[in-house]
């Protein structure tokens, strides 16, 4: 199976699930992360982006080129 870079070996065998799983956590992590932005009184601009894109905070974790 392929890595993430694309060399093999450092990708989990069930990325699937891994995936799966980000992707119903995230909605609560970016709740979350709103709230205590919230409490704090410094919710930016770039944490109402994510949470209107949740695909742009993995993007912008993993990098572009990592995921095409």
């Amino acid at each position: 199976m392929r890595g993430w870079d694309g060399a093999g070996g450092n990708q989990p065998a069930s990325s699937d699930d891994g995936r799966a799983r980000v992707k119903a956590e995230m909605p609560a992590a970016l709740h979350q992360n709103n709230q205590m932005g919230s409490d704090l009184g410094i919710v930016s601009t770039s944490c109402r982006s994510f949470m209107e894109d949740p695909s742009s905070l993995t993007r912008w974790i993993i990098g572009d080129e990592k995921l095409q």
